[in-house]
């Protein structure tokens, strides 16, 4: 077992129990993410599910080149994927990416996205 693995498996209160989860799951995550290391994450999650055996095709789309916001239609649309967040007060967070590689990632894992709810969804 990955040595991220067992140390999560011996501080169960840090994680969400998903290898209990009833169906498949898809991570989505972005390797320049700034804002925590979503896709090691999301790897440690897999991994997880992989030891536990969980039954479902479970699915992690990495996208090396995207930060943490990806914006998708039908949430915040309206808003181009944020690279930067200047809330005041001086302080600006940085979510890593390029407007250009987190448009493209949204554009290509959108489908996918769909894609993986049909299969999963339908009877």
């Amino acid at each position: 077992m990955n040595q991220d693995v067992e140390r999560l498996s011996q501080n169960r209160t840090a994680r969400i129990p998903v290898e209990r989860m009833q169906g498949p799951i898809m991570l989505v995550s972005g390797g320049d993410d700034q804002l925590w290391p979503s896709s090691r994450f999301a790897e440690i999650v897999m991994e997880w599910l992989t030891c536990h055996h969980h039954p479902y095709k479970n699915i992690h789309l990495h996208y090396k080149d995207a930060g943490h916001f990806l914006y998708f239609p039908y949430t915040l649309s309206y808003m181009p994927p944020n690279v930067m967040l200047s809330p005041g007060g001086g302080m600006t967070i940085t979510f890593g990416g390029s407007d250009k590689a987190n448009t493209r990632t949204a554009l290509d894992a959108w489908p996918k996205m769909l894609d993986f709810l049909k299969q999963n969804l339908d009877g």
